[in-house]
């Protein structure tokens, strides 16, 4: 009886052990997706403010170029708004280069989550063929 007594505990110490270890993991790869959630949430963020403003600068630009066109040089105006367009087109696809850049070569989201479970699923993997052999 003594032996059943310390086998049942072994067993039940070792299940709230497995429980145990379990949990933590579940946590941890929780806190990991959260992070990650977050930083995603912080480039999106980014992403759009940047488009903003460049959308911003654009339409600014457009006003400006009229007010300026209609005061100055209204005989040239023609030549002068050909050139202004030119100038803030090309800031407005400069700042849309650098969005799409930094898109493009943005790390997939919850790559290190990913990751952690690739791991997580090559250890219990190997783990199985071990005890199966």
């Amino acid at each position: 009886m003594a032996q059943e007594t310390g086998s049942t505990r072994g067993i039940g110490g070792a299940l709230r052990q497995v429980l145990g270890s379990l949990t933590e993991g579940v946590r941890y790869r929780g806190e990991l997706f959260a992070l990650e959630l977050t930083e995603e949430k912080n480039s999106l963020i980014s992403h759009l403010v940047l488009a903003m403003a460049a959308l911003f600068s654009l339409f600014l630009s457009f006003l400006c170029l009229n007010v300026l066109l209609l005061v100055l040089f209204w005989d040239q105006r023609a030549i002068l708004a050909t050139v202004l367009m030119l100038i803030y087109m090309l800031m407005a696809a400069g700042l849309g280069l650098i969005i799409r850049h930094r898109i493009k070569n943005a790390p997939k989201p919850f790559d290190t989550t990913l990751e952690v479970l690739r791991k997580d699923q090559e250890t219990l993997t190997r783990g199985g063929n071990d005890y199966g052999d």
